[in-house]
């Protein structure tokens, strides 16, 4: 579970085994004040996601919800964060000529790819949700490659 906030970066970057809706309503009792504390955002709270029903744990904190439609990978930043670490475990993988990695060992190099990103690369892709939304709408609904 991963979550992002403009001008803050990775707010949360949490492995499940399993997601379902008794995880998440653990993670959002758990851990949501602490996203927001994170963000910074003073009273805000603005959840994105993707529509997917385990999710509707934000309901009892009073977050504000913006539901995007479930694997709609052009207008979630997260999604687009994730093709960008997708691209860095590749890079790294050809440049170390790696065949083969236990699942501990990728699990922690994901973790740290994910919390190194950049504030920067991920302020770009929270200020290009519009771009890609206007493209989206242009293309009447058609997937972008902005």
């Amino acid at each position: 579970m991963v979550a992002i906030s403009y001008q803050e970066g990775v707010v949360l970057c949490e492995q499940y085994d399993k997601l379902d809706g008794h995880y998440f309503k653990d993670l959002v009792e758990r851990e949501l004040g602490n996203m927001f504390e994170k963000a910074n955002k003073g009273d805000s709270k603005l959840w994105i996601q993707d529509g997917d029903l385990s999710q509707n744990s934000w309901l009892a904190l009073g977050a504000q919800l913006l539901s995007i439609p479930p694997r709609g990978p052009d207008i979630n930043p997260a999604e687009n964060l994730f093709k960008l670490v997708k691209d860095c475990l590749t890079k790294h993988a050809i440049t170390s000529n790696i065949t083969w990695e236990s699942f501990p060992d990728i699990s922690i190099y994901v973790r740290e790819t994910i919390l190194s990103m950049d504030k920067a690369v991920i302020d770009e892709i929270i200020e290009s949700i519009n771009k890609r939304m206007d493209f989206i709408i242009s293309k009447k609904g058609g997937k972008s490659t902005c």
